[in-house]
């Protein structure tokens, strides 16, 4: 069975990918915040929801879901758990009952600093050793990486789009099997 080893301490890691690389960064990240969140019984999605209404209360939830980038039948699930904890309350819509907004409780609202502090902690953890020119750096770098990923993401779908718009559409009688 190969033994696959970590490189040392300083060295490049020139076999590996930048997305593993970012998503092992992104897991240990994570990891660390979670353990802080257990601390209050609040899982990281829940932290997510609670971020998001600490900057803005009384959204609609499926606006709420957009923010955070999940399905509104996602976030449901997590809303009636934080409903249930006594951290949120949700408020039909007076013309369209359809419509739920969601608020946070005087709990709900208390937990913002003791979760916000848990966040600043990790990414103090998480830069641990590095100046402060070469934080402003990796968020410059990684910025740029997004930035990049993002207008080619986008490129790419408007080409998918103007070439499915250019497409001839099948006549009946193409479509039609003749005997």
């Amino acid at each position: 069975m190969p033994v696959t080893r970590s490189p040392a301490p300083g060295k490049a890691r020139k076999n590996i990918g930048l997305g593993k690389l970012l998503k092992g960064a992104h897991g240990a990240f994570n990891s660390a915040l979670r353990v802080r969140l257990a601390a209050h019984d609040i899982t990281f999605s829940q932290f997510q929801h609670l971020q998001n209404l600490w900057k803005e209360e009384g959204i609609n939830q499926a606006e709420l879901s957009r923010r955070i980038g999940i399905t509104t039948a996602s976030s449901t699930d997590v809303l009636d758990s934080l409903d249930r904890m006594g951290l949120i309350r949700r408020v039909r819509g007076k013309e369209d009952r359809r419509q739920l907004s969601v608020f946070l409780t005087p709990a709900g609202a208390a937990l913002e600093e003791p979760l916000s502090a848990h966040a600043v902690d990790v990414n103090i953890m998480a830069t641990k050793g590095l100046s402060e020119t070469k934080i402003r750096e990796m968020y410059q770098l990684l910025g740029h990486v997004i930035d990049n990923l993002r207008s080619t993401e986008t490129a790419a779908a408007a080409s998918r789009r103007s070439k499915s718009s250019g497409r001839p559409k099948p006549s009946r009688s193409s479509d039609q099997i003749t005997r």
